[in-house]
């Protein structure tokens, strides 16, 4: 068959070019494997309309497949390819309009695409699609068409959509007619459990202080520590806190003060002037720690150095923890900051 699809590919036709090509890229036959010549005769085929060609080729000068990355020259395959009907490039040239990738940015446009490749049912399309109906992104805002389009990626089981979909309704306080409070928290919770790294981050701090969701500390730690233990400061931060004052998990100061250091090191605005502050707290007051006035002042000195922003009411809290020197101090500070 390998001699007979060359004889075919030297006519140029177009799907022996095509065919030809898949066998150097795979190296079957007594082909040696050669990724250049691969697309070298995809984008042969891809010249004389061949629309698998054309995606095939795209794809290979998008990631540098074979050949050096021509993000340009991929936008113009996937674009031609997209014209005649195939779904995959549809989702590719829609992409390319999102992110300004070898074609000027134009959200509009990446709508456009991304409804076609929709109607045709790719789901990733259907969840860029419900998305920039959520957000507004080159279309008008429209909740109820942005639950129509990620329900449909979500009932082909894709992992993002549920956590899209579940986080417009906390983003938007929805009314029950897009989606309800219960479905919402289901959907993120299946999403997290799926592997989605920004419903994990949702779901923790809530379900440990039940904000957003109704609480659940043992079950906010548990996500917490999933994406702690893959370096997330933020995590991290609010294991520290919930092991500080056993929330979820029971009361470990030593643990808890270790955690929020480590946060606090990183200097990582703002997460580690949060991590600052409540050392600061916690040693001022004396919960879940020696009171310890001096370490206490001295977290409080580097969080408000690092932008923490001061809430009206921490200064009772300082005159009743801290006596007028410190209060005295904590202005002191403030103004030296605002000098900054």
């Amino acid at each position: 068959s390998e001699k007979w699809l060359r004889k075919a590919a030297a006519q140029g036709l177009s799907v022996a070019l095509y065919n030809l090509g898949c066998y150097y890229k795979s190296g079957e036959g007594n082909l040696t494997k050669d990724q250049a010549k691969a697309v070298q005769l995809w984008e042969r085929a891809a010249q004389k309309g061949f629309a698998r060609a054309q995606v095939i080729a795209g794809a290979a000068r998008k990631m540098g497949v074979g050949v050096p990355p021509d993000i340009d020259r991929a936008a113009r395959w996937f674009n031609l390819a997209a014209m005649q009907g195939r779904t995959d490039a549809q989702l590719e040239i829609g992409m390319c309009y999102m992110f300004g990738a070898g074609v000027e940015k134009d959200p509009v446009k990446a709508a456009n695409w991304f409804r076609r490749a929709a109607l045709q049912g790719d789901e990733e399309a259907q969840l860029y699609l419900g998305s920039f109906y959520r957000d507004g992104i080159g279309v008008e805002v429209d909740l109820s068409k942005a639950k129509q389009w990620l329900s449909k990626a979500v009932a082909q089981g894709c992992t993002q959509a549920k956590y899209e979909l579940a986080f417009m309704y906390f983003r938007h306080n929805c009314d029950e007619s897009v989606i309800n409070a219960p479905t919402a928290l289901r959907l993120m919770k299946e999403s997290a459990d799926e592997g989605w790294v920004l419903a994990t981050s949702f779901l923790g701090p809530n379900l440990l202080m039940g904000t957003k969701v109704p609480g659940d500390p043992v079950l906010g730690v548990k996500y917490l520590r999933q994406i702690a233990q893959k370096g997330d400061l933020t995590a991290k931060y609010w294991l520290g806190f919930a092991h500080l004052h056993g929330i979820g998990v029971a009361p470990d100061p030593v643990v808890g003060v270790r955690l929020l250091q480590e946060v606090a090191d990183q200097k990582a605005r703002p997460v580690s002037a949060n991590a600052m502050a409540t050392l600061s707290m916690a040693f001022l007051s004396g919960k879940g720690v020696p009171e310890d006035i001096a370490v206490g002042t001295n977290w409080l000195r580097q969080a408000l150095a690092e932008g923490w922003p001061v809430a009206p009411d921490f200064m009772p809290f300082l005159e009743k923890h801290g006596g007028e020197t410190l209060t005295g101090f904590h202005v002191e500070l403030a103004v030296e900051v605002e000098l900054d």
